[in-house]
């Protein structure tokens, strides 16, 4: 415990010089190949190969009509649990 903490990690500190007024093209290309190593853009996606998913729950969601049975309170669901 004590002494100094831990310093911020290259992308939090590049991330901050690019958002100054001092920041360079440099830095800004850097901060694009740290957002590529960690999978933040298209390219960095693709080269980890990961896909974004889909939103599956949406799509059901969207597929169930809804019914007219009206929509049960908490409290309705509760059950009583005997000696408790």
């Amino acid at each position: 415990m004590g002494g100094d903490p831990d310093p911020p990690p290259p992308l939090t500190r590049t991330f901050v010089i690019c958002e100054s007024d001092e920041a360079t093209a440099a830095d800004k290309s850097s901060l694009h190949r740290f957002a590529d190593q960690i999978g933040m853009t298209t390219a960095g996606l693709a080269e980890m190969g990961w896909k974004v998913a889909t939103d599956e729950v949406a799509e059901r969601a969207a597929e169930k009509p809804e019914e007219g049975k009206p929509r049960q309170s908490s409290r309705d669901r509760m059950k009583v649990v005997p000696g408790g």
